[in-house]
């Protein structure tokens, strides 16, 4: 114990203390649709719900900010990790996790910026992706895909890549129609789940169905 003591109790204790803001912080990673942020970014936004849930516990329930921990020359590590973790860090890592799962709703539905915009602070939106905004506002839409070539495909959206990057579709109740030199369209139904296009240089144009 004292050789654990004399190392790294301090680097314990603090990780422990930082550890619901950067839950919190994979809670919204996970709810929000974006590029993969950089670590600095990650790691100032774990520090600052780290910071928040803190005042927040603190400010409701009365808990400390800071736990104060009480360290006896006999203890052994798990009583040790047991008074770091206390009631301070299942207040704080619910408080994290709560202020998460709510700034990542506020921020899919973009409101904080709708407010900025109507009170002309910014021209700024939350979109990420033309490719995103299509296909998750409209996902009561068929699609009519039209190629270089001539042929169209008709089927449901039913999985696409959320970012676009890369572009990923897969067509499912899908019709190909099929011009031939007399300008004679057919169509043909596909026996299966659906038509998967991972290749968009010959797409043309996606069309919105009603």
């Amino acid at each position: 114990m004292d050789e654990f003591l004399k190392g790294s109790t301090d680097a314990v204790a603090l990780v422990l203390y930082l550890l619901p803001g950067f839950l919190g912080m994979a809670v919204y990673d996970y709810l929000v649709e974006g590029p993969p942020r950089e670590i600095f970014d990650r790691v100032v936004f774990g520090l600052c719900m780290t910071l928040v849930s803190a005042v927040c516990v603190h400010l409701i329930f009365g808990v400390p900010m800071v736990p104060l921990i009480v360290i006896k020359k006999d203890g052994n590590v798990f009583e040790l990790v047991g008074n770091i973790v206390g009631s301070n860090m299942v207040y704080a890592t619910v408080a994290s996790i709560v202020i998460s799962v709510a700034v990542a709703v506020v921020n899919n539905y973009g409101i904080i910026l709708t407010a900025a915009r109507t009170l002309r602070l910014t021209y700024k939106t939350s979109t990420v992706d033309v490719w995103q905004d299509v296909f998750y506002k409209f996902r009561g839409y068929w699609i009519q895909i039209t190629f270089a070539d001539g042929r169209e495909l008709i089927g449901w959206p039913r999985y696409f890549s959320s970012l676009g990057q890369p572009r990923e579709l897969f067509v499912g109740d899908a019709t190909w129609w099929l011009k031939d030199d007399n300008g004679v369209i057919t169509s043909i139904d596909v026996k299966g789940e659906g038509v998967y296009i991972s290749d968009f240089s010959t797409v043309t144009a996606i069309a919105l169905l009603s």
